[in-house]
């Protein structure tokens, strides 16, 4: 079920259609339950250059899930989940991408600097 009007023939640059609830197996053996996404691109953009639809979709996954959790609209542990990876594996991967994977704030990172300097 697409969530955009019928748009009029012609180049489209993109869109997003939320699908209906899919059940699929990740890339750790986890079976999950998530909603799906469709991103059209147009037809003279070749993708699949060297891909396959699983590869592709696995690169727009781990994409989305980065940016969502550089945002701070995500945690590391639901980003992982769209990724279909292990967490430990995500966190791993941030700074790759030029993504811290925290963020502290002034508060945060005055505690934890007390905490480690408390003498036991």
């Amino acid at each position: 079920m697409s969530l955009l009007p019928n748009t009029p023939p012609g180049p489209r640059l993109s869109s997003v259609t939320l699908g209906s609830l899919l059940a699929s197996v990740s890339q750790n053996g986890y079976s999950r339950i998530m909603k799906t996404l469709e991103i059209a691109v147009p037809d003279d953009l070749d993708l699949t250059a060297g891909a396959t639809p699983e590869e592709l979709a696995g690169l727009a996954s781990m994409a989305f899930a980065l940016r969502l959790f550089e945002l701070g609209k995500i945690t590391s542990g639901q980003a992982a989940r769209i990724a279909g990876i292990p967490r430990r594996r995500f966190l791993l991967a941030t700074p790759r991408h030029g993504i811290p994977s925290v963020s502290w704030d002034d508060e945060e990172l005055a505690a934890e600097q007390a905490a480690i300097l408390k003498p036991l």
